[in-house]
C-alpha cells in the first residue's frame, strides 16, 4: 500500500520526465561511462527551462522523486506519445556512446520500450539503426 502512495506522490513535468528516463539510461549497468556524462551534458543543456550546475545535482533532484521502476514508469506516463519514439531513440544512443552494451542495458531498453509502448519490431529497427551510427 505505501508503494502505491508513494506512485501517487510522484508529479514530473515533461521535461522531467525526459531528464529521469535518460538518467535512469545511464546508470542501468551501474555505472556512468564519461561518454555518457558528456552526452548528458550536451543534452541536458539544450533544455532552456532545465536549471542545473552539474550532472549530480539532475540526479538528485530527478532521481530523488522515486525508485527505479516507479519513477521510469511514472516518467514514460508523462512523456507525450509523440515523443516516446525520440526519447527511446535518445536513449538507446546514450547507452551505445561508450560502445559497449550490458545485459543490463539490454534488459533496461526492453523494459523502456514496453513501458513507453514501443513495439518490439520498431524498438528492435531502432536500435538497429542505432548501432550501425555508433560504429563511426
Amino acid at each position: 500500500m505505501e508503494e502505491q502512495n508513494k506512485n501517487e506522490e510522484i508529479f514530473l513535468t515533461v521535461e522531467q520526465a525526459i531528464v529521469a528516463i535518460l538518467l535512469l539510461s545511464v546508470s542501468a549497468d551501474g555505472k556512468i561511462a564519461e561518454q555518457e556524462i558528456s552526452l548528458l551534458n550536451h543534452l541536458f543543456r539544450n533544455f532552456k527551462s532545465l536549471k542545473f550546475s552539474s550532472i549530480e545535482y539532475l540526479v538528485e533532484q530527478v532521481l530523488g522523486k522515486g525508485t527505479g521502476n516507479v519513477l521510469l514508469e511514472m516518467a514514460c506516463k508523462t512523456i507525450p506519445e509523440k515523443l516516446r519514439e525520440p526519447i527511446f531513440a535518445v536513449a538507446v544512443d546514450i547507452i551505445l556512446s561508450d560502445n559497449y552494451i550490458h545485459s543490463k542495458e539490454i534488459d533496461f531498453l526492453d523494459h523502456l520500450s514496453e513501458t513507453l509502448g514501443i513495439p518490439n519490431k520498431r524498438a528492435s529497427n531502432i536500435i538497429d539503426v542505432l548501432v550501425v551510427k555508433n560504429r563511426l
